[in-house]
């Protein structure tokens, strides 16, 4: 094709069909080709090279070929747990489960089953849920064996006395408190400064059958008392 004359609208017109014809390709290779199988090449259409230009192709429904492929696995909710990778759920240990119903699910399975919102405890070598029930929240298992609270007195009692003044109790640094109770029927004397204990003498207090001595701040010296014979008096301290 020649163009004559001068440089006027028309020429102008004509380069510039020109130009975007050579832009385009000649509007072959802007086409989709249909093929009946993606995957293969008709037989009128030269193999793709690399670095050349290639059509795209579409099947007879109009989905694009594309190399790619992608397995989608359905299963069964309490139907056995599918392997790795095929499922979105969560394992009761055994079976598949719906997040809400295993959520649901009793503390008799391993924890796999339970959604995020549920505590979790570290017992060293792996996660497990805090248990707990309506009734007392959740449950606490101590760790350490607590100590008892208090001190186990020591029992002093005489089961028979002597009739005479007698130590009861031994000098003690460590007392908190002590108590001595007349559980004879006569009456008994207590000396707690640790001297002779004699009934109406200096320093004894007399005991009348179930009578007690229990004082708030105990004496550290030796305790005495003074008994009919074969009398019991009970005595502890702590």
């Amino acid at each position: 094709m020649f163009l004559t004359g001068g440089f006027g609208m028309t020429k102008r017109a004509w380069i510039f069909g020109l130009l975007l014809v050579a832009l385009c390709g000649g509007g072959a290779n802007a086409q989709a080709i249909f093929v009946t199988t993606c995957g293969t090449v008709p037989a009128g259409v030269a193999n793709p090279v690399a670095g050349h230009q290639a059509p795209t192709f579409v099947d007879t429904t109009g989905k694009l070929c594309v190399n790619a492929t992608a397995t989608i696995t359905f299963e069964t909710f309490d139907a056995a747990f599918p392997a790795a990778g095929l499922a979105i759920g969560l394992n009761d240990g055994a079976n598949l489960k719906a997040w809400m119903a295993a959520i649901a699910l009793g503390d008799g399975v391993n924890g796999n089953d339970t959604g995020a919102m549920a505590p979790w405890l570290w017992n060293g070598t792996s996660y497990d849920r805090w248990y707990g029930d309506k009734t007392s929240g959740g449950w606490v298992n101590v760790k350490a064996a607590v100590p008892a609270l208090g001190i186990t007195p020591t029992d002093r009692t005489i089961t028979s006395a002597t009739g005479a003044s007698q130590q009861m109790m031994a000098a003690n640094a460590a007392r908190h408190s002590l108590l001595i109770e007349n559980t004879g029927n006569a009456n008994c004397g207590v000396n707690p400064t640790g001297g002779t204990a004699a009934i109406g003498g200096a320093g004894t207090l007399t005991l009348v059958p179930n009578g007690s001595y229990q004082p708030r701040v105990p004496t550290l010296t030796a305790v005495t008392v003074i008994c009919a014979a074969a009398q019991p008096i009970y005595g502890e301290e702590n």
